[in-house]
């Protein structure tokens, strides 16, 4: 059994979520790197980009970490359901 799981965001909420950050995070950072550099801004958009479009596609980019850090992989739980013994 798996604690403290969330139930994952909508489509519409992945949306709000991602204007929310490139309104907040994503372009003041950008404004303050092309000030600085660039290049170094231009280097930047690709990946803000690509982190964007995937997550609005995929969406819970974090139930593979909180699977692996849950309780039942710990203790070997998974191990026992898996291959039928202990390990």
């Amino acid at each position: 059994m798996v604690y403290g799981t969330e139930k994952p965001l909508s489509k519409r909420g992945r949306i709000i979520a991602i204007v929310v950050f490139w309104l907040v995070v994503g372009i003041p950072v950008l404004v303050l790197l092309w000030m600085g550099s660039i290049w170094l801004a231009l280097a930047a958009l690709p990946f803000g980009i690509w982190a964007t479009w995937d997550y609005l596609k995929r969406g819970d980019m974090f139930s593979q970490i909180d699977h692996a850090v849950s309780h039942h992989v710990r203790t070997g739980e998974e191990a026992k359901s898996r291959f039928g013994k202990d390990r």
